[in-house]
Formats: C-alpha cells, structure tokens, sequence
C-alpha cells in the first residue's frame, strides 16, 4: 500500500519531488514544491508579515484526520497551534506598525484579525478596544467589549479581567477629546474578512506551483503516506 501511495504521488508531483532513502524515510524537495503553510513561514522568517498574513487562511489541514493515528492527530494540533501562534503574533506586530505610522484605520485591522484567530485573548481585545478610542470611535471600542463579554459568558462561563473592563470603563466615561481622529478615515489599503484573507502570491514561485486546493489535498496524502511509513517501520 505504501509503495502504492507513493508511486501515485511521484506521477502526480513529479518523480523528484518526493525523496526516499534505503532505510524507509520519506520526504519533500521543497525548491521542487510550493504550498502556503511552507510559503506562510518563509515569508515570517523574512520579515515580510503582511505577505505571510495573506497565506494565512486559518488552521493547518482543517477536517483532515487518518484513523487510529493519535500520534499523528497530537502532532497535527501541535501545528496547528503553533502557526497560529505565529499568526497572531505577526497580526499584532503589523498593528502596532501602522499605529506607529499613524495608520489607525489600518492598525484596528489588523487588531481585529488577530483578534479574530484569538477570540479569548483579552490583551488582543484590550488593544483593539484602545486603538478604537484613539481614533475617536468609543461606541466601536465599547461594541467590542460588549461581544466578547457576551462570548466569554455564553462559551467559558466566565467573566472579563478587571484590567479589560477598566480599560471599558475609562472609554465610556471619557468623553471623545476634540480635535481627534475620526471614524471615517480612508479606506483601508487591505481588508481582511476574518475567514478569508487577501492572498499573495509567493515571491519566488517555484517551477511547480500547486493552487492552493491542491495543498489542501495533496497534503493529506502525503501526510498519510508518512503516517503509512512510520507505521511500518515502527
């Protein structure tokens, strides 16, 4: 079944793309194929956040599962979590850039879509709720309150931190100082749904370039062909 699985994936990926050694190991060439979990990390390492951001469409292998492989399905949420992780953090860093450049429409972007990937962070909510007050929007920061209260109750049953309900509580009772920013400011150069961010192609696409569907797919059977081969060898 193995050998199988991986001559049907050499004829569909190339007969180079997956490389084999004499003791039962499996792996990819990556200089001979792209997919936008590898792409999304290349990108972060390389200091280019909004690119990675925009490969970035939400949890590794999403439904996939290989039956009777905990060992593999621990693995899976481990990845999972850790590009996530790295998401978020790159979301937060590209925030306080255009904060920092005085780009507050496009900070508070930024601010929702990582708050979007870590819905109970409350310093996520807590930034968000701040970056809407400095641009003049104390019903948006205290729209933003109010939902995540509600969603922290209705699925955690539990009740925000005393610094994020102080930090509601100085938005409403301080009245919007004059002079500041306001709500409609230009539009936003990129948006970010929360399900489906803008995609960028890769900087330097390799001689082959799966669409994405394809990583969808063709990832799963290679990881199930790895599964296969560390159940074989085990």
């Amino acid at each position: 079944s193995l050998s199988k699985a991986v001559s049907h994936l050499r004829q569909t990926l190339g007969a180079d793309v997956l490389i084999s050694s004499g003791n039962g190991e499996l792996g990819v060439d990556w200089h001979l194929l792209w997919c936008d979990a590898a792409g999304f990390e290349e990108a972060l390492d390389r200091g280019a956040l909004a690119e990675a951001m925009a490969l970035y469409l939400g949890d590794l292998l999403p439904g996939f599962h290989v039956d009777d492989t905990p060992e593999f399905d621990h693995w899976l949420e481990r990845e999972r979590a850790r590009l996530r992780s790295r998401a978020v953090q790159a979301t937060r860093l590209l925030s306080e850039r255009e904060e920092a450049a005085c780009q507050l429409a496009t900070s508070i972007e930024w601010a929702r879509r990582a708050a979007s990937l870590e819905p109970f962070d409350e310093s996520i909510v807590r930034r968000l709720m701040t970056i809407l007050d400095k641009a003049a929007d104390r019903a948006g920061a205290l729209r933003v309150y109010e939902e995540f209260v509600t969603r922290l109750r209705s699925e955690l049953d539990a009740d925000p931190a005393v610094e994020t309900t102080a930090v509601m509580e100085s938005i409403r009772d301080r009245a919007a100082p004059a002079g500041s920013i306001q709500t409609d400011l230009a539009p936003v150069h990129q948006t970010f749904p929360e399900s489906a961010p803008v995609r960028a192609a890769p900087s330097a696409p390799s001689p082959v370039v799966p669409a994405r569907a394809f990583w969808r797919s063709r990832t799963a059977a290679f990881m199930a062909v790895a599964v296969a081969a560390a159940t074989l060898t085990a």
